[in-house]
């Protein structure tokens, strides 16, 4: 595989004029030579042919313009800049040099940097209660949290919209077609009306009347719009290595973008799906949290107590590296106010998480056993940000307390 670490560790940034990237400095293309730069200092703009002797030069700008991916000889090397071109969130982006998902995704995960040897993240298989501290195996608790660990997915989105503003996660990247991986949740999935929105049918000349709409919360930052949403591939059922051969997980495409929150960095992704069986899976899973939610919505005391209590366990159940999925738990350690007129926060946490982390649902339980957790889950909050002082990770804005 093409070692795009090793060839970073000898490019040099000169710092003429001309301001060139290249292996090493020359009289030819420039008057001086610069220390070597960091790919976060770095932004690369169209215009340079690749050189015959030994690689790739570029210019290097300091301003927000766009890569122009025919400039690059090596799509690794694209995906290594995309990766950082993300500030504090989450994605994941693979290199492409001939090997498949599986065996890129494992790489990154061998070679995670920010928790090296992943000690603290669970396969979803093999969580159980005995996971959580003593007082939260409750059989309800259980209930709610094999609920997220089912209904959470891999996205894989193929494309980075042009609309992406300026100074966005990826706006140095709009119009590439460089994969970045992240999580979400299903929140909800009915009977579609009307004409199916899938490519198949919208394209087709006798579009089908029966589908199903499956709709994902994830990051903003993940899926910007519904231009990206159509380049979105959603997997759902991927919880061990063998899922994807033996026919365990299943993959359905995105359609569209729903209620997006530019502030919140969180959005509603509709797919569209013909398979039956796909949704059949996801009642089996919906069935038992049906008790679960009426016990919580008819308790006064649990929902009073919701309000009262300020720590909270959180429980982050995400595709890390694009891994099956992985649970990692961990406490909320202090809360942001979002600026909105309603109750809403940011929550901090230490609750571990890695590239490929960012739209995963952040599960709350309060130190008083009330589970933060609105019926159908369609509000709550969603993991945007990691990597921040002292290993702590944030979400996206929280749905509005209960009263």
């Amino acid at each position: 595989m093409f070692e795009i670490r090793e060839i970073f560790e000898q490019i040099k940034l000169c710092r003429c004029d001309k301001r060139v990237l290249g292996w090493t400095c020359s009289a030819e293309t420039c008057e001086g030579e610069g220390e070597v730069t960091g790919l976060d200092d770095l932004i690369l703009v169209p215009g340079r042919e690749k050189k015959e002797e030994r690689g790739w030069w570029w210019w290097a700008g300091r301003g927000d313009a766009v890569v122009d991916a025919t400039t690059i000889a090596d799509m690794d090397t694209l995906a290594e800049i995309k990766k950082r071109d993300q500030g504090h969130h989450e994605c994941e982006v693979l290199m492409s040099s001939g090997n498949s998902e599986a065996e890129e995704s494992g790489f990154a995960w061998k070679n995670c940097t920010k928790n090296p040897g992943h000690p603290r993240f669970i396969p979803a298989p093999a969580f159980s209660l005995t996971d959580l501290p003593e007082q939260y195996r409750k059989r309800w608790v259980w209930d709610c949290l094999e609920y997220v660990m089912a209904m959470t997915v891999k996205l894989k989105v193929g494309y980075v919209s042009k609309s992406r503003a300026d100074g966005y996660c990826f706006s140095k990247f709009r119009g590439t077609s460089v994969a970045h991986l992240g999580s979400g949740l299903v929140s909800t999935f009915h009977r579609g009306k009307g004409p199916c929105l899938c490519p198949d049918c919208e394209h087709g000349t006798t579009p089908s009347y029966t589908w199903y709409e499956i709709r994902v919360r994830t990051a903003r930052h993940v899926v910007y719009n519904s231009e990206e949403a159509r380049a979105t591939q959603v997997t759902l059922f991927y919880d061990e290595e063998e899922s994807c051969t033996n026919g365990n997980s299943k993959t359905i495409w995105g359609v569209r973008t729903r209620e997006i929150h530019d502030g919140g960095d969180f959005c509603f992704l509709t797919c569209a799906t013909h398979d039956r069986q796909v949704v059949e899976l996801l009642e089996v899973v919906e069935a038992p949290l049906q008790y679960a939610f009426a016990k919580f919505q008819g308790n006064p005391i649990l929902r009073r107590k919701l309000n009262t209590s300020s720590k909270k366990l959180c429980i982050i159940v995400s595709h890390p590296h694009g891994q099956p999925k992985k649970v990692t738990v961990g406490w909320e350690r202090s809360r942001e106010k979002a600026d909105t007129r309603r109750p809403q926060f940011h929550y901090i946490y230490d609750t571990d998480t890695c590239r490929g982390s960012s739209g995963a649902f952040v599960f709350q339980i309060d130190t008083d056993l009330s589970v933060y957790l609105p019926p159908s889950l369609v509000w709550g909050a969603i993991h945007t940000t990691g990597g921040l002082e002292g290993r702590l990770n944030k979400s996206g804005i929280s749905s509005p307390d209960f009263d």
